[in-house]
């Protein structure tokens, strides 16, 4: 106790015991970017045979999780000098002396929930596609994260319809027919740190297929034709029927104007009812 009283003097005295216990995972001196380095030269799963120069194989710390599991063996064989073994690369006198400081103090975050405030950075190149009547593809690119990205929280109209892991693309589905729809990203890490909603982008389900229209043509070609070409004129996607019969779609309803109701857009009905009566897809 007394040699570790007189280290942690010196080291204090040096003006160094603060940044070597509070970056401990981050520092110059810390576990993460100095001991770390050293262990990966015998612990790591990249390393077989005798590249592992003798470590078991079952032992690797490849992250920081891995290494502050055995934390209390490591301090003790540094303070032994056994560790790393003869033939490796040797901790600096900082580096031993940032490790027992760290023991000294009692092991701060040594539970490994250190502290992680910094959020990813936003989703960037956000596109969505409309693949069918009521389904929109979303994709993006990876945000990037000092710890790492957990999760995407996606949005659509500025609520939150979904949360992923790690995966940059969503399909959101069971939307209306021919409707615009905004949409944004968010990404997230272990912590709960997220980042600002990404770029707003848009998307429209695609129009219905004509087949409907077409049906209705053929069950009533007195009312119905002759015909013109159908187009979409946001929320309405319709065909004319000269001189003035409209049949059309919007949100999820079949739209009449004509004779039949020359004052007012009559409402047919739903959509996906018509599309099975007419069998269509």
């Amino acid at each position: 106790m007394k040699r570790l009283a007189v280290l942690i003097l010196l080291f204090g005295i040096n003006g160094q015991l603060q940044a070597a216990i509070e970056p401990v995972y981050d520092g110059i001196n810390g576990i993460r970017n100095s001991v770390l380095t050293v262990c990966l030269q015998c612990h790591s799963k990249t390393l077989s045979g005798s590249a592992r120069k003798d470590a078991p194989v079952g032992f690797n710390v490849d992250t920081y999780a891995d290494a502050i599991f055995w934390v209390e063996e490591a301090v003790a064989r540094v303070s032994a000098r056994t560790m790393p073994p003869a033939g490796n690369t040797p901790l600096t006198s900082e580096q031993r002396a940032a490790m027992v400081a760290w023991q000294a103090a009692g092991f701060p975050e040594k539970s490994g929930s250190v502290q992680d405030t910094q959020a990813p950075t936003t989703p960037a190149e956000l596109t969505a596609t409309a693949v069918g009547t009521r389904q929109i593809n979303l994709a993006w690119t990876a945000s990037t994260d000092n710890v790492g990205v957990t999760s995407y929280k996606i949005y659509r109209g500025g609520t939150q319809i979904a949360t992923q892991g790690n995966v940059i693309s969503y399909a959101d589905k069971a939307l209306s027919l021919t409707t615009i729809y905004n949409y944004s990203v968010a990404a997230c890490d272990a912590a709960a740190n997220c980042s600002a909603p990404s770029l707003t982008t848009t998307a429209t389900t695609i129009q219905p297929a004509d087949c409907l229209f077409n049906w209705a043509e053929t069950s009533v070609p007195s009312e119905l034709a002759p015909r013109t070409q159908s187009q979409f004129a946001f929320p309405y996607y319709y065909r004319f029927y000269p001189p003035g019969t409209y049949l059309a779609t919007a949100s999820n309803r079949l739209l009449y104007f004509g004779p039949l109701s020359p004052t007012t857009i009559l409402d047919l009905g739903d959509v996906a009812t018509w599309y099975a009566t007419s069998g269509c897809n």
